[in-house]
């Protein structure tokens, strides 16, 4: 959906088995295709040769009983971009996972355990120091891909920078929101209050619900 809007995103390609014929671009990053929340990814998956990709397809194709999806990994800085509204959106104050201090490749992503288990792999949350043509790109894409998406109320993009460009990873159309997500985050800086949040998220439905149906 986000290349048929000609949105940035990084090259991809679904396997069902072992068979990964074809694929020749590393390093790559390895995701089970229906988990959420990066389930099933660690530092293991990122991949820089065919070895190690046939063996992480394998992986996740044998022990999560689920398809592969195989990226090109964008080695680069990432950013949680958050967007709320329906029609007029609003861009919340960009915000940046922190990688800085890690030089190994494979533990520049935000893993399961970066989430929920800090105590393993702890990065650090911070304003994202953009410029103002940064900031304009991000948001020009983050606007076209809420829509493409059909993102309603709310809604969070992973997006990340490699050599000047900005690519979309993921669009989640109900991400977490609780008070110690990157939403209270965003928020906090744009001067919002957590209880201010729920009434907004809150606003924006009703309103989205109360609007004439356009047919």
């Amino acid at each position: 959906m986000l290349e048929r809007q000609q949105i940035p995103t990084p090259r991809w390609q679904i396997f069902e088995s072992d068979s990964v014929a074809g694929w020749e671009l590393f390093p790559a990053i390895i995701k089970p295709a229906l988990e959420h929340c990066s389930l099933g990814i660690g530092p293991e998956s990122v991949v820089m040769n065919p070895m190690e990709l046939k063996q992480q397809v394998a992986f996740v194709v044998d022990e999560l009983k689920q398809p592969a999806i195989v990226e090109d990994f964008i080695d680069g800085r990432e950013f949680p971009v958050w967007l709320w509204g329906n029609g007029t959106l609003e861009m919340l104050p960009l915000l940046e996972w922190d990688y800085s201090s890690y030089t190994d490749i494979h533990q520049r992503l935000l893993t399961f355990d970066a989430k929920f288990h800090p105590e393993k792999q702890d990065i650090p949350l911070v304003p994202a120091g953009l410029d103002e043509w940064e900031v304009a790109q991000i948001e020009a894409i983050a606007h076209a891909a809420y829509h493409s998406m059909g993102c309603r109320d709310y809604g969070r993009l992973d997006v990340r920078l490699r050599e000047g460009a900005f690519y979309v990873l993921d669009v989640n159309t109900n991400p977490d929101i609780s008070a110690y997500n990157s939403l209270a985050a965003a928020t906090q800086l744009a001067g919002y209050s957590y209880g201010e949040v729920g009434n907004r998220l809150v606003k924006c439905a009703w309103e989205r619900r109360r609007a004439p149906d356009p047919a």
